[in-house]
C-alpha cells in the first residue's frame, strides 16, 4: 500500500509542477519579456495538451534511463509527437536537468535567449510538460490546421 501511495503522490507532485510551469509560461507570454537583445511582446496564453505532455513524459523517462540530457534520448521530438498522435505545424522543446523545482526550470529557460524565444513564440498555442528523476521537458506547439 505504501508503494501505491508514494506513486500517487509522485504523480500528483508532477501534475502540480506541470500546472505551475504552464502558469509561469503564460505569465511571461502575457507580460512580454526580453529574450537576449530582443524584447518579445505579448503572446496569447498557451493551453494544456495531454498529447504534448505524453511526448514530454517519454522524453524525461528516456533521459533518466540513459542518464543524459539530450533532445534525442526518446527518439527525436518529431518521432515522439508522431507516436502520441499529435499533428503539428510548429513545435519547440525545452529540456533541463537538476532544477530544484518548476520555478528554477522556468528561470533557466527564460534567461536563455533560445529557450526564451521558444516560450514566447506567438505562433505556438499548446503546451505539455513532464518532470522525472531530475529531468524536465516542455513541448510548446501549434497544431496542424
Amino acid at each position: 500500500m505504501a508503494a501505491t501511495q508514494s506513486a500517487d503522490l509522485e504523480l500528483q507532485t508532477h501534475a502540480d509542477e506541470a500546472a505551475e510551469l504552464l502558469a509561469l509560461h503564460n505569465q511571461a507570454r502575457v507580460d512580454g519579456v526580453k529574450c537576449g537583445w530582443f524584447i518579445r511582446q505579448h503572446a496569447a496564453p498557451l493551453s494544456w495538451n495531454q498529447q504534448l505532455a505524453a511526448a514530454a513524459q517519454q522524453q524525461v523517462r528516456a533521459m533518466a534511463k540513459q542518464q543524459t540530457l539530450t533532445h534525442s534520448a526518446g527518439g527525436n521530438t518529431k518521432q515522439r509527437l508522431a507516436q502520441v498522435g499529435y499533428r503539428w505545424s510548429r513545435y519547440a522543446e525545452n529540456i533541463g536537468f537538476a532544477y530544484r523545482d518548476a520555478n528554477a526550470a522556468f528561470d533557466g529557460w527564460i534567461n536563455s535567449k533560445a529557450h526564451c524565444q521558444n516560450i514566447m513564440d506567438e505562433a505556438q498555442r499548446e503546451f505539455g510538460a513532464a518532470h522525472y528523476q531530475g529531468y524536465w521537458s516542455v513541448i510548446i506547439a501549434a497544431p496542424k490546421a
